[in-house]
């Protein structure tokens, strides 16, 4: 099952190795396995239930991307991540201000300019203006 982190050290292992592999969606093994629900889940039977899905519905054989391609794919999540962080701290940001001087945007024409911005810094609360 690719479980993210965890599969991946075994994943490099086999393309290392030039072996071949089936890498399962854990969602779409679970969706596949349901009539076979089982109360004590272990690594064990886990393993044992993905054989049995593997040999009764073969699923297709995993490729190995090119080394380019997951140095693209870790820095997309990586971009991502900045981008995603990016947008929550300017939104706190923003939340902020308008807790502590809600009028400043409605006093300034762009309120998101330099001017906006030298006015926060020097006075972050109406009391100090």
């Amino acid at each position: 099952e690719a479980t993210g982190v965890y599969s991946r050290r075994l994943q490099a292992f086999l393309d290392m190795h030039e072996l071949r592999y089936v890498m399962m969606n854990p969602l779409e093994a679970k969706r596949k396995t349901k009539d076979d629900l089982h109360q004590n889940k272990t690594d064990k039977l886990d393993a044992l239930y993905l054989a049995k899905l593997q040999s009764e519905h073969p699923q297709r054989l995993a490729y190995v991307q090119s080394e380019e391609y997951q140095e693209l794919m870790a820095n997309n999540r990586i971009y991502e991540q900045a981008s995603h962080d990016l947008i929550t701290n300017r939104n706190r940001l923003h939340k902020a201000i308008q807790l502590t001087f809600p009028e400043i945007e409605h006093l300034m024409a762009n309120p998101r300019g330099k001017n906006y911005w030298s006015i926060v810094l020097r006075f972050p609360h109406p009391d100090i203006v």
